[in-house]
């Protein structure tokens, strides 16, 4: 599935939804519900129903989310787990109006990417000491969790992950004499160059510089410049570190010629296709996509997976899913349904239907995973990676700015100098 709909259709939701909020929710983060004296209900005392928004329309996330419904139903016998399903792009403006109308579900699903904005408005109950007592959170990694915090309050539970990767052909790889895949970004780029042959109609590069690449342009501005945001919560955007990035990531395209010609209208659908068909040999992805790339193409011999090529800093990003209660009604047993998929059992379960990857570490040490070659990248990647730092404004900016500003390099209608003048007074203003 296309991370981009994944993502929060920008503040579209957060500018409208600020000024819509402002005269019917209080507006202090610190105000937020408290679940503080409550804690999860037992199997044997949870009942009643419980109401749950989520964003999972594909076939193998609901086959996935099907296995982690049937679980919870076994071991909470006495609950009704009452599901909803929403279009991601139309989840923040449900979510929004729910807030406003004070008519909401027990517990709902949250991207990290979201967490500023749903807390901002009041929509989620601070989970904080319920999670600090609750067994489980010693099978969750500090920076897993951190994603869900603000004002080290905790918002959501972490149950999968999406973990950058790419994908190279297993095959090609070898004909090019080579027995390790890049782990740096120039030999990334080096790599490219070798695999395209236009008179073969292979290029060595799937870049996304169409809908949804202005996240993958983000890594690689962080890659060079570092985090964006200090210590201290101020921005810390370099314009040479952007320009670098820049020069860098429109090279496949612009110098080496690597990269298929369409690569600036290229989005989610026309790489995987390049890639999947056999015109592409590398591609930038997350463990998300594992399922459809295998489905296709024969793992270990035409496929295989490695760590995020490295540039000044880590490339890769690893972004947490989890879900929170908006309300404090019926909080035990919702508490119970948060806890449970919060355990690695349906979180493997979740994996094995889609390859989003399980957010607790005893999942993470499964056999089912450690003994796949193909999950070594995603471990060697949670180890080392990075969770991105969200911020107000960061949707608008990556597709506003960033996006459109590439598009033009790409295309002749800026320069390298102008692009990142704009994106880094972009993100000033943003910010």
């Amino acid at each position: 599935m296309d991370m981009n709909r994944r993502r929060f259709v920008s503040l579209l939701g957060l500018a409208g939804a600020g000024a819509a909020l402002a005269g019917c929710v209080p507006g202090a983060t610190q105000s937020a519900p408290s679940a503080a004296s409550i804690q999860a209900a037992s199997p044997a005392d949870a009942k009643g129903e419980v109401t749950y928004w989520n964003h999972f329309t594909g076939e193998d996330e609901r086959r996935g989310f099907g296995a982690v419904t049937s679980g919870y139903a076994k071991n909470y016998p006495q609950v009704t787990l009452k599901s909803e399903s929403i279009p991601n792009s139309d989840f923040m403006t449900k979510f929004t109006t729910a807030v406003q109308s004070r008519s909401v579900p027990n517990s709902v699903m949250v991207h990290a990417n979201r967490v500023q904005d749903m807390v901002a408005m009041q929509g989620l109950v601070d989970l904080t000491d319920p999670l600090s007592a609750w067994s489980g959170k010693s099978d969750i990694a500090d920076k897993i969790l951190a994603p869900f915090k603000r004002q080290d309050r905790v918002y959501a539970v972490p149950s999968a992950m999406f973990v950058d990767w790419y994908y190279y052909r297993a095959d090609w790889l070898q004909e090019a004499g080579l027995s390790a895949p890049p782990a740096t970004w120039a030999e990334f780029r080096q790599l490219a160059k070798t695999m395209t042959d236009p008179a073969r109609g292979r290029h060595g590069f799937a870049l996304r510089g169409g809908a949804g690449g202005g996240e993958h342009i983000i890594k690689m501005i962080r890659a060079f410049n570092g985090p964006l945001v200090d210590a201290d919560g101020k921005p810390a955007l370099k314009k040479e570190a952007v320009a670098t990035a820049l020069e860098e990531y429109s090279a496949p395209y612009l110098v080496d010629k690597s990269a298929a010609l369409s690569a600036p209208s290229d989005g989610y659908t026309q790489v995987f296709q390049s890639f999947l068909n056999g015109n592409t040999g590398m591609l930038m992805h997350h463990t998300g996509s594992l399922k459809s790339v295998t489905a296709a193409l024969k793992s270990g011999v035409q496929v295989m997976t490695a760590p995020m090529p490295k540039a000044e800093f880590e490339t890769g990003w690893i972004q947490p899913l989890g879900n929170g209660l908006m309300t404090l009604d019926g909080a035990a047993t919702s508490l119970s349904w948060l806890e449970y998929w919060g355990s690695a059992a349906p979180q493997l379960d979740m994996f094995n239907a889609t390859g989003y990857f399980p957010a607790s570490t005893s999942g993470q040490s499964s056999p089912t995973i450690t003994s796949d070659p193909l999950f070594a990248a995603a471990l060697k990647q949670i180890e080392r990676g990075t969770t991105p730092e969200y911020f107000t404004g960061m949707q608008a900016w990556q597709d506003n700015s960033v996006l459109v500003q590439f598009q033009a390099l790409l295309v002749g209608k800026a320069s390298v100098s102008q692009a990142a003048d704009s994106i880094v007074a972009d993100f000033n203003t943003n910010f």
